[in-house]
């Protein structure tokens, strides 16, 4: 609770952007009275003027979608759902678990699966062949969400996509570090630099 409070409308980035259409990254979007003494709650106002100082976006006059990565914030979630409505989608990330882990270690015939699920601890070809087959062992769906991000951004109609988690630090960062390496074209390197 209180890092929600305290990332609250914060760690905004312009993540993409085509035409009028822009990727925002950010903590929640949620607002909390003073000291986290009340809430969460959604206020529209508070986004605009977070997102116009932050990243110079306007959503008065701009459609804007929430693609919310929380998991189990069920308070949080419930709030930015009964205020969005339609324009509200959950997308959870939870990360990779060791048993999923080992799973896809098994069905790529790694001999030696790290308890510690750092890929830097698998030979090269044990560690390619893990990527290879990472779409069929990803519960976040990570590749299906950055190509729909993607889509949306290029659409037809100019809007604002907000991704975010509690903070915009892991869960965010996970996906905002999928789409650039995917979109932009920027090394793990380069992504992990900028998330700092």
């Amino acid at each position: 609770f209180a890092t929600a409070w305290y990332y609250s409308l914060g760690h905004i980035h312009r993540l993409d952007e085509h035409g009028s259409s822009v990727i925002v990254r950010m903590g929640t979007p949620l607002s909390y009275n003073f000291f986290g003494f009340g809430g969460p709650y959604f206020s529209e106002k508070n986004l605009q003027t977070a997102l116009q100082r932050a990243v110079d976006v306007d959503i008065g006059s701009t459609a804007y979608e929430d693609y919310c990565l929380l998991t189990d914030e069920m308070t949080a979630i419930s709030a930015e759902q009964d205020a969005l409505g339609d324009k509200f989608h959950h997308w959870p990330i939870y990360g990779i678990n060791f048993e999923q882990f080992k799973k896809a270690c098994d069905d790529n015939n790694v001999e030696e699966c790290p308890p510690s699920m750092q890929p830097n601890e698998l030979s090269p070809a044990d560690r390619g062949a893990m990527a290879w087959s990472f779409k069929s062992w990803d519960v976040d769906q990570l590749e299906e969400r950055v190509e729909r991000l993607h889509e949306q951004l290029h659409g037809e109609d100019p809007k604002i996509l907000l991704i975010h988690c509690s903070c915009g630090c892991d869960r965010t960062g996970q996906l905002a570090t999928a789409y650039s390496m995917r979109y932009l074209n920027m090394s793990f390197t380069e992504v992990f630099s900028k998330n700092k």
